[in-house]
């Protein structure tokens, strides 16, 4: 699935992400841990297929309130799969869309996004 070559139609309707979860649960929690004071920090990484076709996240970034720049380079025999970062507001408000700038960064890196969206 991560390496794109399924249709969105055959797509399963959830993922489990095992370890990468609680990955990104652990930068979750780093980006709203001064929340009460209402301070907040993106953290991003890439997701690559190892050598031996597993999912992880390299080259975790920390950002600022209200960006995070992403690392897309990954090392030999690594491929490339796409980015994640969190969006943690001041106000504690979630649910929130995809901004332009992350859709361009999809768009333009090859994001597995995009190939979701094909």
């Amino acid at each position: 699935m991560f390496r794109g070559e399924l249709r969105s139609r055959e797509l399963p309707s959830s993922i489990n992400l095992g370890e990468l979860n609680a990955v990104m649960n652990r930068l979750w929690k780093k980006s709203i841990r001064h929340i009460a004071r209402r301070e907040v920090r993106e953290y991003g990484g890439t997701l690559i297929l190892d050598r031996k076709g597993e999912l992880k996240i390299i080259n975790v970034t920390e950002g600022s309130v209200d960006q995070v720049i992403l690392k897309h380079e990954v090392g030999e025999g690594e491929t490339y799969v796409g980015t994640f970062h969190t969006h943690p507001y001041e106000t504690g408000q979630g649910g929130i869309a995809f901004s332009g700038a992350d859709l361009a960064d999809a768009i333009n890196n090859s994001n597995v996004i995009t190939r979701l969206l094909q």
